[in-house]
C-alpha cells in the first residue's frame, strides 16, 4: 500500500511493510549540527572557539502500530520489520499525502514492538484475536557510504 496521512510505507525494494500511525507525535524529527568547542587554556574568562563542521545529523522518530487487517497480520509485519532490521543497506520512509508527501533515504537505528494481549470476540466461535504491536522505531537518514 501507499503511505497515507494515517500510514507510513517503509519499502527496501523487496519488503514493502505498512505502518500505522499513533495520534500523538507520530513522526519526530530531530536535526543536531555537528560543532566542535575547542577552549583556550589559561584564559580568564575562559575563551571558547565553535567551529561548525558543516553537517547536519537527522534522526527520525516514528511512534505507530501493527493490527490484525484482511491483507496481514500484526505478526506478520511485526516478521517483516525484523527482516527489514537484518539486512544492511537504506530503505525509502514514506507518509503523509498529496502536498504533505515526505519521503526519505533511512537506515534503522533501533526499534522497540511492545506486544497487546488482543481483543477477545465471544461473539463467535471459535473465538478470535486480535493482535496489536505498538512499535518506536529510530531512522538515520542519509545513504550508505562505502
Amino acid at each position: 500500500m501507499a503511505a497515507t496521512n494515517e500510514q507510513a510505507n517503509l519499502n527496501d525494494g523487496t519488503t514493502d511493510l505498512d505502518i500505522k500511525l499513533g495520534n500523538i507525535n507520530p513522526i519526530e524529527q530531530d536535526y543536531d549540527k555537528q560543532l566542535v568547542v575547542i577552549s583556550v587554556p589559561r584564559q580568564t574568562p575562559t575563551v571558547n572557539f565553535l567551529i561548525d563542521l558543516g553537517r547536519l545529523k537527522e534522526v527520525i522518530t516514528l511512534k505507530g502500530f501493527f493490527e490484525d487487517d484482511s491483507s496481514k497480520s500484526a505478526l506478520t509485519r511485526k516478521g517483516e520489520l525484523e527482516t527489514l532490521m537484518s539486512r544492511s543497506g537504506t530503505m525509502t520512509l514514506t507518509w503523509g499525502a498529496g502536498a504533505t508527501l515526505q519521503t526519505k533515504i533511512v537506515n534503522i537505528i533501533k526499534a522497540k514492538i511492545s506486544e497487546t494481549s488482543g481483543e477477545m470476540d465471544f461473539g463467535d466461535l471459535p473465538t478470535t484475536v486480535h493482535k496489536t504491536f505498538v512499535v518506536t522505531i529510530q531512522f538515520a537518514v542519509g545513504t550508505n557510504k562505502g
